[in-house]
């Protein structure tokens, strides 16, 4: 429900930029991002939290910052010029690194790491300093944490061994190589 909610608010906060309410958008935005935020806390507890939902809930983070995206282009394009280059970046690594993780285990990933959530704290407060100051210093230094996190995120998916979701860092991707690699050695010992 709270997954669906992100992409009903989406276009709507996208609709309000177009039409220059950038108060309005910005407090949607903090709506659809404690959606974000308590949809996982609310499946784990509940014992709901399954792949499909996980997938669901970064489709429906990537519609909210697509919308996002076009809304501020076409309201505040002079607002977000200067951002082109950080912006730009993120968007083509993030473009590899689906392709990459479609590539490598048929599906896209889910990792949840540290970094994603720094990213996600960031762009919010970068989003609402645009929308309520015009201030785009704090975005800017958002989408260079992005782009971080998405390097980190294809490191991550070049490392793991297979598929998995919830994956910290990537010293955790290697941990969990390591283990992996432990396991088979042993197992092909015993043959």
């Amino acid at each position: 429900m709270l997954v669906a909610s992100r992409v009903v608010l989406a276009p709507v906060i996208a609709w309000l930029l177009v039409c220059q309410r950038p108060a309005l958008a910005g407090w949607l935005y903090v709506a659809a991002v404690l959606s974000d935020i308590y949809d996982g806390v609310i499946a784990r507890k509940l014992g709901v939290s399954t792949l499909r939902l996980r997938l669901a809930d970064g489709c429906a983070d990537v519609w909210l910052f697509i919308c996002l995206g076009v809304g501020l282009w076409v309201g505040y394009r002079a607002w977000i010029l200067p951002l082109a280059w950080p912006f730009g970046t993120a968007m083509v690594l993030q473009i590899v690194s689906w392709l990459f993780c479609i590539w490598r285990f048929g599906k896209m990933t889910s990792y949840h790491s540290f970094l994603a959530k720094l990213t996600g704290l960031t762009l919010l407060l970068g989003i609402l300093a645009l929308l309520f100051t015009e201030t785009p210093i704090p975005l800017a230094i958002a989408l260079w944490i992005f782009v971080a996190c998405l390097v980190e995120e294809v490191a991550m998916t070049a490392v793991l061994p297979g598929y998995h979701h919830d994956v910290w860092n990537l010293t955790a991707a290697l941990r969990l190589r390591r283990d992996t690699c432990k396991a088979e050695s042993t197992f092909r010992k015993l043959r």
